[in-house]
Parts: C-alpha cells; structure tokens; sequence
C-alpha cells in the first residue's frame, strides 16, 4: 500500500485520482464553481498542498490509499473488468476497483499486477518499459528449426516484432521475454514458427515475478 501525502500534484490531478473523475468531469464541475480548496475556489493548475481540504460542493475529497498486488490468473478468467462470472474481478474479494497492467488472454494463466494507481498501471502496461516473461509448452517437440523461426521478427498488425529472447527449457517448453504488447503475440508467433501453444504462463513483469505463488493467490 502507497499514501501520497506530501507528494507534487496539482488540483485536476488530484481530483481524476482521488475522486476517480475524467478529464471532462473535473471541467464540468470546475466551470460550475464547485471545486474549492479551503473553501476557496482555485485553478485546476493549483499544487496541492500536504493539509489543503479539497471539496466537490459540500463533499471532502480524501487523499486515498494505493494498493498494490500480485495475482496468479488461473485459465478461464477474464483480465478484463466484465459483469460476468469468470472475470478477475469476482476471483479478488476487494471493495476498491483494482486494474490489471497488463492483459492475459482467458486461455492464459500467469502473473497479473493489479492495482488502483492509475500512474503506476499504465507504466507497468508499456512493454518497453517493463518485459514480461512466459513460459510456453508446445504441442510438438522443440526442433532447431522452431527455434530458429521463433527467434525471426514477423509482420503482424502492420508492425514488425522485435524478436524474442528464447531460453529452451526441456524438448516442450521455452522461456520468452516479450517487450511489445501485440494482440495474441506469442500464439500467433508460434503457430508461424510451426509450432503450436499448449499452455501459455506469465512469469514475471519487470522486476516482480510469479515465483512460489499458487493459482488464484492473490498478495
């Protein structure tokens, strides 16, 4: 868990990430006069001090609490934020919404990163910034000529990929480390290769691994 308390932000800032509004939501409400900061209506451009009382009308805008937390996705679940059983969401008993950073298809099992600091999520989305590494198993045995093909870039939305780093585990699994966000990169990679994925883990995000945990711990 993070407190931001003492940190830099300004007014707008501090209203999108302690009140959860948008862009257009902090205008609406600024344009009615409604934000005050000790009761004093200021720019949106204002830095926050550490005891200013922010308000919404009569409402006190409290600094809240950041949780961070690690979560192995069993297969079946959806990453994705849907009324639906089978969604993250329902796995975790949290009251405060937590986002993933990062996606895993509902095929997939692996690490998640979830968290209500919208910064700190969309820093751990950007592949470049923060690879991920997974672990493949195969239907058919590793060959010289996979490897040689799963290490080649290919064209796939467009774009060419950077090439994956590939450690080879035993004759059915190889460790990847992937630094793009591709839909379905690694799947469709290997079917290119002349392969196809059995079972697909994430096992690590940046510097945060799965390590010991088991499916559906969440920490």
């Amino acid at each position: 868990m993070y407190n931001v308390t003492g940190d830099y932000m300004r007014l707008h800032s501090y209203l999108k990430a302690f009140k959860g509004l948008t862009k257009s939501e902090v205008m609406e409400y600024y344009k009615k006069g409604l934000i005050t900061v000790n009761d004093i209506p200021q720019k949106l451009s204002y830095e926050i001090n550490k005891n200013d009382v922010i308000k919404i009308g009569n409402e006190i805008i409290p600094e809240k609490t950041y949780l961070y937390y690690l979560y192995y996705k069993p297969k079946g679940v959806l990453s994705t934020i849907r009324k639906c059983d089978y969604s993250y969401i329902n796995t975790i008993n949290m009251e405060e919404k937590l986002t993933p950073a990062g996606r895993l298809d509902k095929q997939s099992e692996g690490l998640m990163i979830l968290s209500n600091d919208g910064k700190f999520i969309h820093e751990y989305s950007t592949p470049l910034m923060h690879k991920k590494k997974y672990i493949i198993t195969l239907e058919s045995e590793i060959t010289n000529e996979f490897i040689s093909n799963l290490g080649k870039s290919y064209e796939l939305d467009g774009r060419n990929t950077t090439p994956f780093n590939i450690e080879i585990n035993d004759k059915y699994n190889v460790t990847v480390e992937l630094s793009e966000g591709i839909y379905h990169q690694i799947r469709r990679i290997v079917k290119l290769s002349g392969n196809k994925v059995i079972n697909l883990k994430r096992i690590s995000i940046g510097e945060y691994n799965l390590g010991d945990m088991k499916l559906c711990e969440f920490k």
